[in-house]
């Protein structure tokens, strides 16, 4: 390949918009492989643990190499599944997942994300019990307690679902059975990706 041909390639790699995709993996891993293959197909550049796309720096943690990436990317694809994930500094703190989707909502990065039925499921069921007066958490009324299941293994799930619900928003226009919001022109993501979760 000729060194002009080079420079025109690495010139194109330079402009591909980049997608940032926070999931929990262990147990995905086919999901993230389907996904990834599609928004590179499409000629995004897809920034994702599981593939190994994430700049990792030796003398920082895995959380702050993951938070870099989200301070570089174009779009963030969230996944919201029943499994919190891993990665947290503290016993009881937030999972990467959870901390790369509070820093692309405080950046304003363009988002979607992408919720596994049992999470949707489990808030229903769930909303009759809880407690109202927990503002910054999905709190069960006094007395009860949540024990893990397949289906939700953590109640911070909730709390991450909660947060991409984007409640801050009171009018939303151009809806066909799910929220839809376009703050600014961004590039569609692919339908498959959305099929891959079905």
């Amino acid at each position: 390949m000729s060194a002009k041909k080079r420079t025109a390639k690495k010139a194109q790699a330079m402009t591909k918009p980049k997608v940032l995709v926070s999931s929990a993996v262990f147990g995905e891993e086919n999901l993230l492989e389907a996904i990834y293959a599609d928004l590179d197909a499409y000629g995004y550049e897809v920034l994702m643990s599981h593939k190994g796309t994430i700049p990792v720096d030796p003398s920082v943690s895995a959380m702050e190499s993951c938070l870099k990436a989200v301070n570089e990317c174009d779009l963030f694809l969230g996944i919201i599944l029943p499994r919190y994930g891993s990665g947290k500094e503290e016993k009881d703190g937030l999972s990467i997942t959870h901390r790369e989707a509070i820093r692309a909502i405080d950046r304003g990065v363009p988002r979607w994300f992408l919720v596994h039925e049992h999470v949707a499921l489990s808030r229903q069921l769930l909303e009759q019990y809880k407690d109202d007066s927990v503002k910054d958490r999905f709190a069960l009324k006094t007395g009860m307690t949540y024990r893990h299941t397949p289906l939700l293994q953590d109640l911070k799930v909730l709390d991450l679902y909660e947060l991409a619900m984007r409640h801050d928003i009171t009018e939303v226009r151009g809806t066909r059975g799910c929220t839809s919001v376009r703050e600014r022109a961004v590039p569609p993501l692919p339908g498959s990706v959305a099929e891959a979760l079905a």
